[in-house]
């Protein structure tokens, strides 16, 4: 038999003597193995002892959050404490949430005792509780009082949140496999304190940024009834208060009448002064104006120049006057003398003294309409009757003039003719991202330039373009344009997607998706270099049908984004279900956010949500350097505003491009 052999016959030898084991049980004499089972079934005990306490408090936690506090926690850790050892009396210290101070405080009846202040103190001073904090370990000190202190963190990873101090006498009472269950317990018990701090956080900042939103819809509800000028009414909410006044002269059987003026040749002092110049007058009309009514009418609510009901701003130069009350009408010649006498004093601004002339159209409920709108439409039409009669007059409307607003109609007539003529342009504003100084994209922007040279602006066309329809024709005309664009820049060399502003009218149109591809198709351009761009109200009028026209494009691979993003906040629970790329964050926000805490929180909660959602993030109407180092610092890159680059002609944009 070699040596190897020999070696695994002792090997086998070695592993066979523990088979005899069991047996020396049965040879232990009766005392010893009396003491043997007795130590068993402790062992047994204590391990049952300590499952249903790890069981248990689990389930006591989970009734505890979110919306319990640490006192509740602590309540329900110690019972499970007393069960570990016989503990004289427990405390706990906890830190407060910037974890600088520790606060001792004592939980049920019993088992605080007034030596612990004493004991913290102590520790503390002697560097023990310092070390105990450092070990994350219980540790145990031995006092002069004949008993015993034990010290024990209470503490996540990274963060201690508190100290559990306890008093006992005897030290056998709490051996490893008790100071083991402990620590598991108070683990437990940090991790429901980390959670229930951490949900009273989130309501703070929740609470606070509901906060902010409410302000903000606010100051957003103000600014859409308000004029950000004159701080009177806007036409939609003067109409609200024209309404009221009629619900009020039909229960009273009284009148009232509608004064509709314009600055005559306003649109000089704007070209030979400036803008400034302009704003400060209208802002010196309106005061005028609010004044001479609310001296008139004894039962005009207009108390003061902030809060007024009875004269309104429509926009530009035109403004509109209520009367009310049994002798309305009768009074219309004595008010528009008052008025004509207040605007003929001179205006002085920036060391010009202005004379200024108005027109006036007059209608009169109930005598030409009971609708506010019809009402408001039938002043307008004698407003341009006397515009039309030389101006510096006032007109009351007569039915000869017409049912519909002159003024509508020639602005439809015109806008019919103008995309006959050709006098519709794209304008295009390149998108930046910040890191790289790269175009990554280009809004296409609709411009109006009419026969006589004036640009109208695409707030007042675009509406009457919708309501007429027309809007389908021009929105084909459009896409039709950046479509042979896209098609010119590829044969150039460039990849860049494309903006298209699509309103709700054309989106819900039947053929719309079917138009566009066949358009695309047409100028060879690829889906993933046409964006196109709704605004939050047109894609909150119908969610389904928004969400399965959005899903019917994304198919395509055309990209979507949101226009104006921020200023629904309504639409932010369904954003998630919407299949967009991109978030236009509205300039509103952009505009003070480098010195506005509010509008600072709004913007960093919106690119929170964006990058949450893996959304690409575009801020519009950035103009200077602070809000363009702001985004960056935030993490927003894409950029659109006059800061980087005007919209720009098509010859022009061309040129940017290639200066890169």
């Amino acid at each position: 038999m070699n040596s190897s052999d020999s070696t695994r016959m002792s090997n086998h030898c070695c592993w066979a003597k523990p088979m005899a084991e069991p047996n020396t049980l049965l040879a232990l004499p009766a005392g010893k193995l009396q003491e043997r089972v007795d130590f068993l079934e402790e062992l047994n005990r204590w391990y049952a002892n300590e499952l249903d306490i790890l069981s248990s408090i689990a389930v006591v936690y989970q009734h505890c959050l979110p919306h319990g506090n640490s006192e509740r926690i602590l309540g329900a850790t110690l019972p499970f404490l007393q069960r570990i050892a016989p503990f004289n009396a427990i405390g706990f210290a906890l830190t407060d949430e910037e974890g600088l101070n520790f606060n001792l405080r004592g939980v049920g009846s019993g088992s605080f005792d007034v030596t612990l202040p004493r004991l913290l103190d102590q520790l503390i001073d002697n560097g023990q509780f310092g070390w105990a904090v450092k070990q994350q370990l219980p540790t145990l000190y031995k006092q002069k009082e004949q008993f015993n202190v034990l010290a024990c963190p209470i503490a996540v990873p990274n963060q201690t949140l508190g100290m559990m101090i306890a008093t006992f006498e005897d030290e056998r009472a709490l051996p490893p496999r008790a100071q083991r269950l402990l620590m598991a317990v108070l683990q437990h018990c940090a991790y429901a304190l980390h959670n229930v701090r951490l949900y009273h956080q989130v309501e703070r900042q929740n609470h606070y940024l509901e906060k902010l939103i409410t302000e903000r819809n606010d100051q957003l509800e103000h600014a859409s009834t308000y004029d950000a000028l004159t701080d009177l009414p806007t036409r939609e909410h003067f109409q609200e208060e024209v309404r009221r006044e009629i619900q009020r002269a039909q229960r009273d059987g009284s009148s009232m009448a509608l004064i509709l003026l314009d600055i005559d040749f306003f649109k000089r002092i704007n070209e030979s002064l400036g803008h400034a110049v302009g704003d400060l007058i209208l802002k010196r009309v309106a005061q005028r104006l609010a004044s001479n009514v609310r001296e008139y009418d004894p039962l005009s609510r207009l108390v003061q120049s902030s809060d007024i009901s009875h004269v309104g701003r429509f926009g530009g130069d035109e403004f509109c006057v209520l009367l009310s009350g049994q002798n309305a009408q009768s009074q219309i010649n004595a008010i528009i003398e008052r008025i004509s006498r207040a605007l003929s004093e001179p205006f002085k601004v920036a060391q010009h003294e202005l004379l200024l002339a108005f027109s006036a159209g007059v209608a009169c409920y109930p005598d030409h309409a009971a609708e506010p709108e019809k009402l408001l439409q039938l002043a307008e039409i004698a407003l341009h009757q006397a515009k039309q009669r030389g101006r510096n007059r006032h007109l009351l409307y007569q039915p000869s003039m017409g049912q519909e607003s002159l003024h509508q109609l020639a602005l439809g007539n015109k806008l019919r003719h103008a995309l006959v003529n050709g006098q519709f342009q794209l304008h295009y504003q390149p998108q930046i991202d910040i890191r790289e100084h790269q175009v990554i994209g280009i809004e296409a922007l609709l411009r109006w330039q009419d026969e006589s040279g004036d640009w109208i602006p695409p707030n007042h066309f675009i509406p009457l373009a919708e309501e007429s329809g027309m809007i389908t024709p021009i929105g084909a005309w459009v896409i039709e344009e950046v479509c042979r664009l896209q098609s010119q820049l590829q044969k150039q060399g460039y990849s860049i997607p494309v903006a298209i502003n699509i309103s709700a009218h054309q989106f819900t149109h039947a053929t719309f998706l079917d138009s566009l591809l066949e358009t695309m198709r047409r100028h060879q351009v690829p889906a993933e270099l046409i964006e196109l761009e709704l605004t939050e109200r047109a894609i909150m009028q119908d969610v389904q049908e928004t969400i399965d026209r959005l899903q019917a494009i994304h198919r395509q691979g055309i990209k979507i984004s949101i226009d104006d993003f921020g200023t629904g906040y309504s639409s932010l629970s369904y954003l998630k279900r919407f299949p967009i790329d991109i978030l236009k964050i509205d300039r509103s926000f952009i505009q003070d956010v480098d010195s506005n805490p509010e509008d600072a929180a709004i913007v960093n909660t919106i690119i929170a949500l964006g990058k949450s959602l893996n959304l690409q993030l575009i801020a519009e109407g950035v103009e200077r350097a602070e809000q363009v180092r702001f985004l960056r610092e935030q993490g927003c890159y894409g950029i659109q505003g006059y800061f980087y680059s005007r919209p720009l002609s098509e010859a022009d944009l061309l040129r940017y491009l290639e200066l890169g």
